[in-house]
């Protein structure tokens, strides 16, 4: 039997204990895509080519040489900080020198120059005030007793050649008798030999004739503090002459002169210094 006539049942009502009819959803497409253009060809136009032009060559100077300084070296000597632990530097800041005696110039006058050169570490000024009154001067009997030593050996020899080689004069006929002239002239030349030795050589070139080495003084330049050389000590001696033209008072000057000097000394500015 043919079935073409039959329909679908419909939806059961819910009130009927049935299911309720399915109705399709009302879903609308969406439209179709279109509203996106794409920019027209061409638009991007590329920057010209050269544009862009490099800095000129040597535009930088380099630094001169020599601009900069390092620090100076940190002294051995200075104090170091020590380490904070707050990070703060030590009260009364830091490179102050230390309370010690190191660190500060010693005191005294010795620190000063002196007023005459000590090359032959001279002993200081009797008086307490260092070095600065320069050598001790020699007084004058000291000087007396080293020149009498010196011109010992000539007047031995003026006595010998006076009383044994020397002419004599007759006080009645006042005729000139004896004598022996050559022994006489050799020991003049002898004592003369002695003085250029004993007081030119040996006192210019090292301060001290045997006389000043028995009474350990010595004979310098006032200049340099240094011996006065042979020559020097030769014209010295001669100078001498002065001294004794005048009564011999020019000997008698290191009695009362502020330096200790015979008229000799002034003129050939010299010194008798203690050794």
């Amino acid at each position: 039997m043919s079935n073409q006539n039959w329909t679908p049942p419909s939806n059961p009502d819910p009130a009927e204990g049935g299911q309720p009819a399915y109705d399709p959803p009302n879903y609308t497409p969406p439209p179709a895509p279109g509203g996106y253009q794409p920019p027209a060809p061409g638009g991007y136009q590329p920057p010209a080519p050269g544009g862009y032009q490099p800095p000129a060559p040597g535009g930088y100077q380099p630094p001169a040489p020599g601009g900069y300084q390092p620090p100076a070296a940190t002294s051995p000597y200075e104090p170091q900080p020590p380490a904070s632990p707050y990070g703060q530097p030590p009260v009364g800041g830091y490179g102050q020198p230390p309370a010690s005696p190191y660190g500060q110039p010693p005191v005294g006058n010795y620190a000063q120059p002196p007023a005459y050169p000590t090359p032959y570490g001279q002993p200081m000024d009797p008086t307490g005030a260092g070095y600065a009154a320069g050598p001790r001067l020699v007084e004058w009997p000291k000087r007396a007793l080293s020149y009498l030593i010196d011109m010992g050996p000539v007047i031995v020899l003026n006595m010998i050649n006076n009383g044994l080689f020397g002419a004599r004069i007759d006080a009645t006929t006042g005729a000139m008798t004896g004598g022996n002239g050559l022994l006489s002239t050799l020991l003049t030349l002898v004592g003369l030999a002695w003085v250029v030795y004993n007081s030119g050589y040996l006192q210019g070139t090292t301060g001290q004739s045997y006389g000043r080495k028995y009474t350990k003084t010595r004979l310098v330049s006032e200049a340099t503090g240094q011996p006065v050389g042979f020559g020097m000590a030769v014209l010295r001696q001669l100078a001498h002459f002065v001294d004794a033209i005048i009564c011999f008072v020019g000997y008698l000057f290191p009695l009362w002169d502020a330096k200790k000097q015979t008229i000799a000394d002034k003129i050939m500015k010299t010194l008798v210094i203690e050794d």
